[in-house]
């Protein structure tokens, strides 16, 4: 084996735990950036540990609109993800890579305009992850809580698919069953605690 082939060595082949951020990693508080109301949800340090024990890179893809709409900054952004590093670091955690989708229509911050196809349902975060970690999509796993999070997951090829329950779930579980109608080989499983996630 030449020092090229052992360099690439596993790329292609990764299994990558994607996360929604609100609601799956921290409780949900729309457009927050008040660092003190930032709290990890209950058994995200023990599916992180389970991910990485494993060896699986851990993802965040973040539908992050509050920005485009100009909700909060950039500086602000930051802010929060710091803090909720922070807190997972303070366990002994961590995340891999975080991606945010900043698109809003009709958005005036460049770099949203830029990335139109980040936003969820579209795929483009996950097709970022796959080009930057070498994510093998039919080996990983998609935790959100929304309909928008685990559509494009099964498009990418994620079929480990699994809705955190919410106060919205009623809705989002309507739009996965419409979904599922033309989709006849998408499956997800909602779940009430990260320990019924399944590797």
């Amino acid at each position: 084996m030449s020092a090229n082939e052992k360099s690439l060595e596993g790329f292609g082949h990764q299994r990558c735990l994607f996360l929604d951020r609100d609601g799956v990693i921290v409780h949900d508080i729309p457009y927050n950036t008040d660092l003190s109301k930032i709290t990890l949800k209950p058994g995200i340090i023990e599916l992180l540990k389970k991910a990485h024990a494993q060896g699986l890179w851990v993802t965040i893809v973040s539908n992050q609109s509050g920005l485009g709409r100009g909700y909060f900054s950039w500086t602000d952004y930051r802010k929060v993800h710091q803090k909720i590093c922070q807190l997972l670091a303070a366990q002994g955690e961590w995340v891999d890579l975080a991606l945010c989708a900043p698109f809003y229509e009709g958005t005036a911050f460049t770099q949203a305009k830029s990335r139109p196809h980040f936003r969820k349902p579209e795929v483009g975060m996950f097709k970022h992850a796959e080009e930057e970690l070498g994510v093998s999509f039919p080996d990983s796993l998609m935790v959100g809580d929304s309909a928008t999070d685990l559509i494009p997951a099964f498009h990418c090829g994620v079929r480990k698919l699994y809705l955190v329950t919410s106060e919205k779930q009623t809705g989002e579980i309507a739009k996965l069953e419409e979904f599922k109608k033309t989709h006849t080989d998408f499956q997800y499983q909602l779940i009430s605690n990260f320990s019924e996630i399944s590797f």
